[in-house]
């Protein structure tokens, strides 16, 4: 089904969970396996509860919502192929049966929700990335032990307070991709810096970097900061017809020049000045209409 609760009772045997589960209540302490299949769901809801899977072998190769809910283990494997997908600031420990507690990231494991909270997996809880470990808003911490060479470090960057941060306990050592987006109409401006790795010490350096263009990667003692040296892309948002005018948007960084130019054939590089703003930090939207001569026209931002 598509909206089953499991509000109290405990799974036993072997589980496959079809569809969408919403785990309020109840345990999963003692089933050997519990399976989520591709195309399948399950809703972490223990609001201020616990959400128990002690002894337990979990297998997702769906999707598993990390809504509320402490998760407690001790002898549990957590094997993600899919997305498990952190949505608030909650904890993950082995204080049931003790250790060892393994999750294997092999798919993504993503932190969205807060802005200035974190999602942890504290000591006793050992962390594999193998696939990737997407940090969009807020943190995750790292509280104890962790492997981060063979996977993909991803982090998206929403504004100078609202972005992804990885938090180690120790030090880290680098070995994977890095992957860095940009949030939402958030347009950073030269001289912003980001820490977007925190630890006791660093060793090793990514395997390759994907950043946008003017974002430079520096590596410290402790941790790695991302350095806005050049001016970002404009990116052309919310592009639409609205009756007989043609609009879109992009966000603007204060102060910074912006100049509209326009093209009716995109085989010369007869680019026309249209007009220009001076950004104030919020996204502009501009608007023309639409002409039936010449039969089509093309639009572009430059930076001034």
């Amino acid at each position: 089904g598509t909206n089953t609760w499991e509000d109290a009772g405990n799974l036993v045997g072997t589980n496959i969970i079809k569809g969408a589960l919403t785990w309020v209540s109840g345990d999963w302490n003692g089933a050997p396996t519990v399976t989520i299949p591709v195309n399948s769901k399950v809703i972490v809801a223990g609001g201020a509860g616990n959400n128990d899977l002690d002894n337990c072998i979990l297998t997702n190769n769906g999707t598993v919502e990390w809504a509320s809910g402490t998760m407690r283990g001790g002898t549990t494997t957590i094997y993600n192929y899919g997305l498990w997908d952190a949505q608030s600031d909650q904890i993950l420990n082995d204080t049931l049966s003790g250790g060892p507690f393994l999750f294997d990231n092999f798919g993504t494991f993503r932190k969205t929700g807060t802005s200035g909270g974190s999602s942890q997996l504290q000591n006793g809880v050992y962390f594999d990335n193998l696939g990737t470990l997407d940090m969009q808003a807020g943190v995750v911490s790292l509280q104890g032990t962790y492997s981060l060479t063979n996977g993909t470090l991803s982090f998206g960057l929403g504004s100078l307070t609202n972005y992804g941060r990885l938090g180690l306990v120790s030090s880290a050592v680098l070995g994977g991709p890095l992957s860095v987006n940009l949030v939402g109409n958030f347009s950073p401006a030269i001289g912003d810096q980001f820490q977007v790795v925190s630890s006791t010490g660093r060793s090793g350096t990514f395997s390759s970097v994907s950043v946008p263009a003017g974002i430079s990667v520096t590596y410290s003692n402790n941790g790695v900061f991302l350095d806005v040296t050049g001016l970002i892309p404009v990116q052309i948002i919310n592009t639409k017809l609205v009756g007989t005018n043609l609009l879109f948007q992009f966000p603007t960084i204060s102060g910074q020049s912006y100049t509209i130019q326009w093209n009716d054939d995109l085989a010369t590089n007869n680019w026309a000045y249209y007009t220009n703003i001076t950004g104030d930090g919020s996204v502009f939207q501009f608007q023309t209409p639409v002409m039936a001569t010449p039969p089509q026209n093309f639009f572009r931002v430059r930076e001034p």
